[in-house]
Parts: structure tokens; C-alpha cells; sequence
């Protein structure tokens, strides 16, 4: 009798505990899957759904209105409350598998123990050993099976496709600010671009009306937080100064943030070197004050001190003033650097029009100083080194962020009146510079571009050209990526923050 008891006790104490678990996992499962059924028709109908529930809502007495609301709240509120009770039985029912072995064979351990004629033969140390091991491998396996199914899933997620369906509404976001953008400056240009005129312009003028009057304005419109995008964030410890220009009584503005951890005068005569950003823009748009994060960032992963230069803006300022903005700027730093802010040059980069004033630079001072070397590296993300237009810009016209038509206008006015042939000048698209004088003295490069970006074919041959004359070259393309994508949050478009850590490596790298 007592071997039948104990027998039914040690069956109970394993078999009740899997029940409860797989009865709780099953229940959760099939709402995981019901609700992942669900996600297709809900995403196609989101726009339609929300339209007819504000009209419903319209429509209805306020005080209906008012009871509608709070059931469906407390029906979701009920439901999500029971699918986290639901899990936390799971977990729970997971445990109980580990623990009622072990406190039934305690229990008869003790029992047996209180016996006054223990029964050693029925249920003996060596029998609840041998039940212990057997009640407790499956359990294990259990559990080793979980790790292995998570670990599965992490790999995926890292290796995982960006055209996966997260993507998709990624690009459907992408989409959504580009036509609000599209929408704000229509307006603007219906409301202060006057229609075009039937004259002769001069090559100034043509430039002006090509960006319909629009760059000025949309720059005011930017920092007054009026267009799709938010307002650039303005850094508190970022300082204003100026660099001494070629043109007399005419200086530079700059400007110039150090790490986060050098505080002093005295700490930040330390820092390990310099950076010299270049904004992106088209060369109409942003200034040196729209990358302040991103300057703080590169001084903090590399404790360097981030000058970023405000070079003139076309289409008021076309070809050569900005540009020699930053030759006068990128001379002064070669020079003073080191005495000014903390570190000598080491860095140069941008991103877009700045990637390519960056070459342009770098090009400039390699030929200026004849022993120079930049001893960090070059930050080159989607970067235009070819304005006579290569391939992939020709063919991908109507990308986001910048069709051909864009672009084009970019191009057409901070070069007006310039013909194909013209474009091909070195100063003008540092890809058609002969490398073949700075073999040895090229420093390391870092291209960046997506594949959804027409700017790609410039990285690619430009990077490619690179390596051809000796210099390390280190071409990223990022599968999926629109053109600026640095600048977009990473929660909404993965391969910004994948771009930005590969930065951070780059940087780290060059350092050591």
C-alpha cells in the first residue's frame, strides 16, 4: 500500500505542473497567433479605420460617445491584462516542473523517516535518486530547447533581411514625411515664387529660379520648426567662433564642441585630435549649427574636439565660395589646430554635399603642405564625387528624399551656367583628381551609402579608385537605406544606427 501511494504522489508531483504549463503556453500561443493574422488586414485598413471611427465618433451624442470609448479601453485593458497573467502562469508552471519533484521526493524522504519501521526496500535513497534525475531531464531539456530557440531568433534579428515587413513600414514613414515636405514648400512657393519669366537670365539668376526662390526661405522655415521635419537641436556646451577667411575683414563662422567628459579650459587642451565636419545640404541648405548631436557624438566616441565649418550657400553663394570656405578653413586647422582646440587635425568629413567638399579638401591640403598627413581618416557618408552625373544618378529618378529633379536643382545651383565638361575639373568632382601624387599619404577612408540612394555609384568607384592608389578604403552599403539615412532615429530605420556604430569603429580603429 504504500508503494502504491508513493507511486501515484511522485506521478502527481510530475505530471501536474506540465499540464499547467502546457495549458497556459497554449492559450498564449493561440492569441499570439490570432493577433499576428490580424496585423495584414489592420495595417491595410488603419487609414480607413481611423477616418470612419472620427466620424462615427462625430456623428454620435456626445454622451454615447463618451460610454463607447471607456468599453473598448477596459476590454483592452481586461485583455492585455490577462495575456501578462497568462504568461507569468507559464513561467511559474515552468518552475513547478523543476521544484515538485524535488519536494515530493523530500516528502517521502521524511515520511519515511517518521516511520517506526522504515520501509528502506520500497522507497529507498537509491529509488528517489534514480526518480530525481529521471522527473528532472526532461525539464532540463525543456529549458535547453528555449535557449536554443532564443538564440535562433537573436541570430535572425541580427542577420535578418531589411526587407522584412518592418521595413516596409519604414518606407511607408519615409514616404509620409516626404510628402509633407513636398506639401510645405509648394506653398511656399506658390505664395512667394513669382512664375517664370520669358527672358534671357544671367547664369545667377537662372540658379534662383531654379530653386524657385525657395532655399532662403525653407532655411528660415528649418530652424523656425515649420517644416516636416523637427527644428535641429541647438547643444548647449557647442560654441560659436570663427576662422579667418582669404577675403580680408571676412571671417568663417564655425563651430565647435568638445567631449562630453572635458569640462575645463585646462581638460580640453588634452583631447586627442580634431575633427573637421562639413555639413550636408545640397550646398544650399543647413549650416554649421544643424549637426550638433552628431558632432557631440563624434567628439565623445573619439574624445576629439568637432569643428563643423558654415561655408557659404549656393544659390547665393555658388561655385567656388563655398568650397573655399573650407580650403581657408581646413589650412587654419592644419596650422593651428593644435594650439587653438587641444589636438591636431585628424579627421575631415561629411555627409552628401559635405562628403564631397570633404574630398575636395583633403585633395587641397595634400598639395598644399608636402608633408601633411592626416593621421585619423576620412567620414564620408553618401558623398557626391562625380557632378557630371554617374550611373545609378541618372537611372534611379524617383527615389525618396532626393529624385533626379532634386538633386538636379542642387546641382544647377551651386554650379549655374557650368557645362558637362567643366563639371569633370577636379576642383569640381574630386573623383576625376589624379591620385597617383599622394600614393602613401592618403589617409584611411570610410564610405558610406544605401542602396536606395542614386549617390551609390559614387561611393562605390570613388572607394574603389581609392584603394586602386594605395590608400585603405572602407566601402559600407547599407541594404534598404535612403539617401541621408544617418539622420533618420534609429528606432524607425535600423541601418542608421547600424551606419553610426560602424562610424564609431572606424574612429576607434584609426585612433589605435
Amino acid at each position: 500500500m504504500l508503494l502504491g501511494l508513493a507511486a501515484i504522489f511522485l506521478n502527481w508531483s510530475v505530471r501536474l505542473p506540465w499540464d499547467w504549463y502546457h495549458s497556459a503556453q497554449a492559450i498564449r500561443k493561440k492569441d499570439e497567433e490570432d493577433n499576428a493574422d490580424m496585423i495584414a488586414e489592420d495595417d491595410s485598413e488603419d487609414d480607413n479605420a481611423l477616418s470612419f471611427s472620427q466620424a462615427t465618433l462625430d456623428e454620435l451624442p456626445e454622451e454615447a460617445a463618451a460610454d463607447e470609448v471607456p468599453k473598448s479601453a477596459r476590454r483592452a485593458s481586461t485583455h492585455i491584462s490577462a495575456k501578462n497573467e497568462l504568461y507569468t502562469h507559464e513561467i511559474l508552471a515552468l518552475l513547478s516542473c523543476f521544484a515538485f519533484p524535488v519536494l515530493g521526493a523530500y516528502l517521502l524522504h521524511t515520511i519515511r523517516g517518521q516511520l517506526s519501521r522504515p520501509s528502506e526496500g520500497l522507497v529507498s535513497n537509491y529509488n528517489l535518486t534514480i526518480f530525481l534525475l529521471a522527473s528532472e531531464l526532461r525539464p532540463v531539456a525543456h529549458l535547453a530547447k528555449l535557449v536554443q530557440a532564443r538564440t535562433i531568433h537573436l541570430q535572425r534579428v541580427v542577420n535578418g533581411s531589411p526587407y522584412e515587413r518592418t521595413n516596409g513600414k519604414v518606407a511607408d514613414n519615409v514616404q509620409g514625411i516626404l510628402r509633407r515636405v513636398e506639401e510645405l514648400e509648394s506653398r511656399s512657393t506658390k505664395t512667394e515664387a513669382p512664375p517664370a519669366p520669358e527672358v534671357t537670365l544671367s547664369s545667377k539668376q537662372s540658379a534662383l529660379l531654379t530653386m524657385e526662390v525657395g532655399a532662403a526661405k525653407y532655411r528660415q522655415m528649418r530652424w523656425a520648426g515649420e517644416t516636416a521635419l523637427p527644428a535641429p537641436t541647438l547643444l548647449p556646451d557647442g560654441l560659436d567662433i570663427k576662422i579667418p577667411s582669404r577675403e580680408p575683414g571676412r571671417d568663417i563662422p564655425c563651430r565647435l564642441i568638445y567631449p562630453t567628459t572635458r569640462t575645463t579650459e585646462e581638460e580640453r587642451k588634452s583631447c586627442k585630435g580634431v575633427v573637421m565636419h562639413i555639413h550636408g545640404g545640397g550646398w544650399t541648405l543647413g549650416d554649421e549649427r544643424s549637426t550638433d548631436s552628431l558632432m557631440k557624438w563624434y567628439a565623445d566616441c573619439g574624445d576629439l574636439a568637432v569643428v563643423s565649418v558654415g561655408y557659404r550657400l549656393a544659390p547665393e553663394d555658388p561655385f567656388p565660395k563655398g568650397p573655399e570656405d573650407c580650403l581657408d578653413a581646413g589650412e587654419f586647422l592644419v596650422k593651428n589646430s593644435e594650439r587653438e582646440y587641444g589636438g591636431p587635425l585628424k579627421f575631415i568629413g561629411g555627409e552628401s554635399a559635405g562628403g564631397h567638399l570633404s574630398l575636395v579638401t583633403i585633395f587641397h591640403l595634400l598639395k598644399t603642405f608636402p608633408e601633411f598627413k592626416l593621421t585619423g581618416g576620412l567620414l564620408l557618408n553618401f558623398g557626391a564625387y562625380d557632378l557630371s552625373e554617374l550611373p545609378a544618378r541618372r537611372n534611379m529618378l524617383n527615389v525618396a528624399v532626393i529624385p533626379s529633379s532634386v538633386s538636379n536643382q542642387f546641382v544647377d545651383a551651386f554650379l549655374p551656367g557650368m557645362s558637362l565638361q567643366e563639371k569633370k575639373e577636379p576642383a569640381v568632382s574630386p573623383y576625376y583628381e589624379n591620385l597617383a601624387p599622394f600614393r602613401g599619404r592618403l589617409p584611411p577612408a570610410l564610405f558610406t551609402c544605401g542602396t536606395e540612394d542614386p549617390l551609390i555609384d559614387d561611393s562605390v568607384v570613388m572607394g574603389a579608385k581609392w584603394a586602386m592608389f594605395g590608400g585603405t578604403s572602407i566601402v559600407k552599403i547599407y541594404t534598404g537605406a535612403p539617401h541621408g539615412f544617418i539622420g533618420f532615429p534609429h528606432q524607425m530605420l535600423k541601418e542608421a544606427g547600424m551606419c553610426i556604430l560602424d562610424l564609431k569603429e572606424f574612429i576607434t580603429d584609426c585612433l589605435s
